[in-house]
Order: structure tokens, then C-alpha cells, then sequence
């Protein structure tokens, strides 16, 4: 198991892949921060999508986050989202935004080895 921390800034209006899971890999999303430090209350989406499906799950639409506040998703024990290789974490922030995401990930191989 590998412990990894991405920070992105996002660029507005624009779905941004905070964290896409690698090639041979699974990982478990532990916790996310959103932090607003504009002078206004901005909204954001973010969503989780299934390779495997081809599909999104949207967690947050269209979420105000007050003017020099953040918002942390997860952080507790046994609360994650258990993700498999090429699953992704997506976030647009509205016009005018200026987001930052931490993420925080434990990534582990797909293989077992051993056994």
C-alpha cells in the first residue's frame, strides 16, 4: 500500500481529474478538502466516475462553499470510496473560482502476491 496526497488548483468552469486510478492499481479516496479562498461564496460539482461502467456518480452539485471556508469529505475510519483502475475523481468549479483540492489516497496493487 502507498499513502499519496494530490492538490490541484482548478481552472473555472473546466472538469478537472483531481486523481485517476493507475493502471494495475486500486485505490481507496480516504479524504478531500475544498477549500474556497475567494471573496465570494462559489459553488462546485464533483463527481466520481466508473471506468467500468462509463459512468458518473455525482457527490456534490452545484455545492456553495463560502468565502474563505472549505468543506472536507471523509477522514473518519471506514469512511472512503473504494475505487479501481482508471476510476476518477472530477471536479468543475463555477465561474470566477478559485478552488483548491487536496486529495488523499491509498493505492494498492491489483495483484495478490503470495498466496
Amino acid at each position: 500500500m502507498i499513502k499519496k496526497s494530490t492538490i490541484t488548483a482548478l481552472v473555472p468552469l473546466v472538469e478537472t481529474a483531481l486523481y485517476t486510478v493507475p493502471s494495475g492499481k486500486g485505490s481507496e479516496l480516504v479524504m478531500l478538502w475544498l477549500s474556497n479562498p475567494h471573496t465570494n461564496n462559489k459553488d462546485l460539482t464533483l463527481k466520481a466516475y466508473n471506468s467500468s461502467t462509463d459512468s458518473s456518480v455525482t457527490i456534490l452539485e452545484d455545492y456553495t462553499v463560502n468565502s474563505k471556508d472549505f468543506v472536507q469529505i471523509g477522514g473518519t475510519e471506514n469512511s472512503y470510496i473504494v475505487m479501481a483502475e482508471g476510476d476518477k475523481i472530477l471536479a468543475t468549479g463555477a465561474s470566477n473560482s478559485a478552488f483548491t483540492i487536496v486529495c488523499s489516497f491509498k493505492e494498492h496493487n491489483n495483484i495478490i502476491q503470495g498466496g
